[in-house]
């Protein structure tokens, strides 16, 4: 008994040999076209990872905005604190306008010294001396923080009068700031 084909079977082994040939020369043919959708695939991928992240950022720039426009008020108020110079008659004056707010009578010696100048700054010392009750200073040192330029008090030296054991002889010394023009340099 011989095994013949019958016209089924014909058509199925046309059929498959040309699903096979179909399905090879997809893979040989297009072998070139099917790395490059797949390098194109892992590209969209990367893309579509940094559009999250530009998205994600995205999200943060009105926070950003919000940060630098406080940033720049900072220094625009940081400004208003360190003159370009110094100007000593108006830090005397505020200096004694301070005494007199908080009580102080007099100063025992008011002394503005030779101004230093840093890279980016300037300062100049003062040493202030005079006697009141220790609330009263409390409330100047205070007071310090409230004046037109920034100080930084370096040294202070209490004792108690030996006349008036209530009052205390208070020698402070401190900087007052300022930042000179970078175009008159």
């Amino acid at each position: 008994m011989q095994f013949r084909f019958t016209t089924k079977i014909k058509l199925y082994i046309v059929i498959g040999a040309i699903f096979l040939a179909l399905v090879g020369s997809y893979f040989f043919l297009f072998r070139e076209q099917i790395k490059q959708l797949m390098t194109l695939r892992g590209n969209l991928q990367q893309l579509e990872t940094s559009f999250a992240k530009v998205k994600k950022d995205e999200a943060y720039l009105p926070k950003l905005e919000i940060e630098i426009v406080e940033s720049k008020l900072k220094i625009l108020t940081t400004h208003q604190h360190i003159p370009p110079d110094f100007d000593i008659a108006k830090i005397v004056d505020e200096l004694s306008q301070l005494s007199n707010k908080v009580g102080i009578k007099d100063y025992n010696a008011l002394t503005p010294l030779a101004p230093a100048y840093l890279k980016d700054y300037g300062l100049i010392p003062i040493k202030v001396s005079f006697t009141c009750k220790y609330s009263k200073f409390i409330d100047y040192l205070k007071g310090l923080d409230s004046l037109s330029f920034y100080t930084r008090v370096d040294d202070m030296i209490l004792k108690v009068n030996e006349t008036d054991p209530e009052l205390i002889n208070i020698n402070l010394s401190f900087v007052v700031f300022n930042m000179p023009d970078p175009n008159l340099k």
